[in-house]
């Protein structure tokens, strides 16, 4: 089944067996398994919204490096501004797919803007070049490349799966879909079944009280 819809959606093909969006990212879910996990929510929140969410919070680690790449640079130099931005990468792209959240997605869209990281990043290499500060604009210009390409990513995405599977038991992209759903679904009040038997436990276990 093929889906889309308005600039904020994402088109996405459900074969039955696992989501893949036009961004080419794989979720192990279909609609039916995302029905079921949050009854009711994708009547509300369509799917194409969701996985649209998703795809942009996926990519927040890369557009977090980005922006700080030049400040990284021009304060640190390019051995620390690059090993810095490496290292920063790894742990946003770890630590955020649980981090999901509804109020800052038009930050996170924000700083995906291509035009915006553009200009900033042609700003602050004119001004390494005007100081002479050539193997910080020659780092920025890779740096660029490197993470607007993906390429760090796909080099690092065997260590990042590993920590994540070790902190969430799933991939990372299926751990940030579930997030997006769980935040939305809390956000209207929609209750989704696993946590309500988590709560319902807790409750036994307090002997009534949530708190």
């Amino acid at each position: 089944m093929f889906g889309s819809g308005s600039s904020r959606e994402v088109e996405f093909a459900d074969t039955g067996r696992f989501i893949v969006t036009d961004h080419g990212t794989v979720y192990s879910s279909t609609e039916v398994s995302l029905e079921e996990y949050a009854p009711g929510l994708l009547d509300r929140v369509p799917l194409g919204r969701v996985l649209e969410e998703s795809d942009l919070w996926l990519r927040l680690p890369m557009n977090l490096s980005l922006w700080v790449l030049p400040a990284g640079l021009l304060q640190g130099g390019p051995w620390i501004g690059a090993t810095g931005i490496v290292s920063m990468y790894v742990a946003a792209a770890v630590l955020t797919p649980s981090g999901f959240s509804v109020y800052a997605v038009p930050v996170a869209r924000l700083l995906d803007r291509v035009t915006l990281q553009a200009l900033y990043f042609i700003l602050t290499l004119s001004i390494m070049a005007q100081t002479g500060r050539f193997p910080e604009l020659w780092t920025g210009v890779a740096g660029f490349v490197v993470l607007r390409w993906s390429l760090l990513s796909r080099l690092l995405e065997p260590a990042v799966e590993r920590a994540a599977r070790a902190l969430y038991r799933m991939p990372v992209a299926d751990q940030v879909l579930r997030s997006v759903i769980t935040k939305h679904a809390i956000r209207l009040g929609i209750s989704i079944p696993s946590l309500k038997r988590i709560e319902d436990d807790v409750r036994s276990l307090t002997g009534g009280q949530s708190d």
